[in-house]
């Protein structure tokens, strides 16, 4: 009988082995998540932010993204900031934030594109998640050739909870600074991706980082790639882009941040970022001999830049 329980106990734990080796891999991160919330992110809408419409109506969107961003990325900041943020340093956040919004995302100059998520069912400040795209100057490294990353990382970032730190089995090397050993290129670059402190662990953010993603391989744009910077020590956030795909490139741990501090101040911390990189899907082809043309030179190398 004792024998016949251990071998049931080890059949199941074969089982569920190779349930998380063969199963899960196959399906895509934002798939399963749509699947176990699909009552409640049905809800959800998820868009592009259109700069065109009239200017009372896009400044007073572009506060409430703001207000979102304000209170969901810098109140209690990943790395020792204040839970609650003083009145000054309230003003003055919302107003830096207001300023860089309006300049990337307001004009139709730029090849940029603010995603905003809305909860249908809100009749106001009904913003809840929100991420930013912009084509800009990158920096790799002259081989073009990322560091690989162990093939059970995106598996483990999956079901490991969130207070859990994920390393890499590998080396992260220092950003690429020297003429010998680095290129810049013209590249979409993923930011300000944030979701309502009310509205997370719901698949929001797989969401909104498909759309930023669908929006690089746009026709006017055409790119198979997309770019991002984050925070090593914001651990949650590097977890998601590595289960949606996202690869280390480089860390730089001469990089400096602002922390709202418990005093009221807003201090210039130093910090580690790191650049990751995911290959997207191939873009659709066009009969568009000009658009091709344009594409082909936005992927064209940069010569070095000193910065």
């Amino acid at each position: 009988m004792h024998r016949q329980r251990v071998s049931e106990s080890l059949s199941a734990l074969v089982f569920f082995f190779f349930f998380f080796c063969c199963y899960l891999p196959s399906v895509s991160s934002f798939g399963l998540l749509s699947r176990l919330t699909a009552g409640r992110t049905g809800r959800y809408t998820v868009q592009p932010w259109n700069p065109k419409q009239q200017r009372g109506r896009q400044d007073d969107e572009l506060r409430l993204v703001t207000d979102l961003f304000v209170d969901s990325f810098w109140r209690g900041k990943v790395g020792g900031g204040a839970k609650e943020l003083t009145e000054s340093q309230n003003k003055t956040l919302q107003a830096q934030q207001y300023v860089e919004f309006k300049r990337r995302y307001s004009t139709t100059a730029l090849a940029s594109q603010l995603v905003l998520c809305k909860d249908t069912k809100q009749q106001q400040n009904n913003i809840i998640g929100c991420a930013g795209v912009q084509v800009d100057a990158v920096t790799i490294f002259a081989e073009e050739e990322a560091p690989k990353q162990p093939l059970l990382l995106p598996l483990l970032a999956m079901i490991l909870p969130d207070n859990i730190i994920i390393k890499n089995a590998i080396n992260i090397p220092a950003k690429p600074t020297g003429r010998w050993d680095t290129k810049m290129k013209y590249a979409p670059v993923m930011s300000n991706l944030v979701v309502s402190r009310h509205y997370r662990r719901q698949g929001i953010a797989e969401q909104l980082v498909a759309a930023v993603e669908e929006a690089c391989q746009q026709d006017e744009w055409g790119y198979d790639e997309c770019f991002l910077y984050v925070e090593q020590r914001n651990t949650p956030a590097v977890r998601l882009y590595q289960k949606l795909g996202y690869k280390t490139l480089w860390k730089d741990e001469t990089a400096k941040t602002l922390l709202p501090t418990k005093t009221g101040s807003l201090e210039s911390t130093r910090t580690t970022i790191v650049c990751m990189r995911k290959q997207l899907l191939p873009p659709r082809v066009t009969n568009n001999n000009n658009k091709q043309t344009n594409n082909n030179n936005k992927n064209k190398m940069l010569p070095f830049l000193p910065f």
